[in-house]
């Protein structure tokens, strides 16, 4: 009885942490590149039953398998395509493909980021809005001032002039990448960029790839397996007080 409880319990702790998965891509659906989160669950294994001391069954005769509870192992990220949102404005830039765009923290480090919200900051550095500088294939870029363009394939001209390309990088699985805050991701250690395919669209930012309706659909879900674990412990609860109230009368 008392593993009803325990099995019932895991339950509503992994349906709490679905849930603030569930909810960090809710508040991230009108964040430019977000890739949704999606909570992985696993299973905390099977005992096997079997009957002992009743003499109407064979001793040791196998019942069946009694469940012990799930748990969430821990999160995967939908890596899809975001739908575009036109803006008119030359230094926003999309991706539609696989890959991302290169930056360097003020750290010096090298990240990676689907958000192309790109600002041109007081040296002339392309930046992103948290003041990180774009990577190009010879460093941070640089346009300067001017009028600037992006061409498909990455390529930056100011006033006609080309001052570099892009760097966009691609990985062998996008699964390996670490969030790190921001909007912007890590390649784990010894992990090699490769180029990637993906074309450039200027004018334009990629939107989330989250679609609240299902999420709200999900949330949904989320609170009535809670609500059915609440009622299994209820249920056990009032049978093991029922059980304790019998035996005391004996």
């Amino acid at each position: 009885m008392l593993r009803g409880i325990y099995a019932a319990a895991t339950g509503m702790v992994a349906e709490t942490q679905r849930q603030e998965v569930i909810a960090n891509n809710l508040a991230n659906a009108d964040t430019t590149g977000f890739k949704r989160l999606m909570a992985v669950s696993r299973t905390l294994g099977d005992r096997e039953l079997r009957v002992w001391g009743d003499r109407t069954v064979r001793e040791g005769e196998v019942v069946g398998p009694l469940g012990l509870g799930a748990a969430v192992a821990g999160t995967a990220t939908a890596f899809t395509q975001g739908g575009l949102r036109f803006t008119g404005n030359a230094l926003d830039l999309a991706l539609v493909g696989d890959g991302f765009f290169a930056v360097q923290t003020a750290g010096g480090q090298e990240r990676y980021t689907r958000d192309g919200a790109f600002l041109i900051d007081r040296d002339g550095y392309l930046v992103t809005v948290n003041g990180d500088r774009v990577v190009g294939d010879n460093g941070p870029m640089r346009p300067g001032q001017g009028k600037v363009s992006v061409a498909a394939d990455g390529t930056v001209s100011v006033d006609g002039t080309v001052k570099g390309k892009l760097k966009i990088a691609a990985f062998a699985d996008n699964g390996s990448l670490e969030r790190t805050g921001h909007n912007l991701w890590a390649a784990p250690a010894g992990t090699t960029a490769q180029a990637s395919k993906a074309t450039v669209r200027s004018g334009y930012l990629e939107l989330a790839n989250v679609q609240a309706v299902r999420e709200m659909v999900d949330l949904i879900a989320v609170m009535r397996a809670y609500e059915a674990n609440q009622k299994v412990i209820a249920a056990h609860d009032q049978a093991l007080g029922q059980a304790v109230t019998q035996i005391a009368k004996f």
